[in-house]
């Protein structure tokens, strides 16, 4: 025989909610609104629990349902396990008779889905990122301008002009602008940048390594 003092089973609308709405779980007031207000698209009765019978003290994650079968007027269902953990998940727990053997009440509360909208679980933070440290800055800052020098030559190289020598000193004046503007730039932290090789691509062309002016010691950058 079923007993009079049970509610209907509804975890399937719990699990329901839960899946429509990922997260919301986590706030358990929210959560419980959702879902008793899907309850009531069903059945009129459905509504939230006050604690003790308070009707001002709403239980974070209880239902009522009317039932004039019980003493206090409600049955009384628990619809999250581990309410306020970190692992909650959706539960249909009849508190009914657990209420009356520790020697307290509920009280059946009104809610009105209409004009009272769920709240919503904010997005989640996002951790904030780490700035890179001074030394990473300036490696990026370096390839960049080094990435400049590579072009200075290439576009010497391809020059319309009749005297090779020409076009050899108008190269090395470019290379040179760029080198001073990266130390302008980077300042002391690249003191000696005129005296590093680089490997250029010419005409489509990988050519050996050269060197630049200042070159006294010359060795082979990777």
């Amino acid at each position: 025989m079923a007993d009079p003092w049970i509610a209907p089973n509804r975890l399937d609308v719990v699990q329901r909610v839960n899946a429509e709405r990922p997260g919301l779980i986590h706030n358990a007031h929210a959560f419980t609104a959702a879902v008793v207000c899907e309850l009531r698209k069903d059945d009129i009765k459905w509504g939230r629990n006050g604690k003790r019978g308070n009707a001002n003290d709403l239980s974070d994650d209880v239902a009522a349902w009317r039932n004039p079968a019980v003493p206090w007027g409600c049955s009384i269902v628990d619809i999250i396990g581990g309410a306020g953990g970190p692992n909650p998940s959706p539960a249909w727990i009849d508190q009914t008779h657990a209420t009356a053997n520790v020697g307290t009440v509920g009280v059946w509360v009104d809610v009105d889905c209409a004009s009272s909208p769920v709240p919503v679980p904010p997005d989640p933070e996002v951790p904030p990122v780490a700035p890179p440290d001074n030394d990473e800055v300036w490696l990026r800052v370096l390839d960049a301008k080094l990435d400049a020098v590579l072009v200075a030559l290439d576009d010497a190289k391809h020059q319309q002009a009749a005297d090779t020598d020409q076009i050899g000193k108008w190269m090395v004046e470019q290379a040179q602008g760029v080198i001073d503007a990266i130390n302008g730039t980077l300042g002391p932290k690249i003191d000696g940048i005129d005296r590093c090789r680089f490997r250029l691509s010419l005409r489509g062309e990988a050519s050996s390594t050269v060197g630049l002016p200042g070159d006294d010691a010359p060795e082979e950058r990777a």
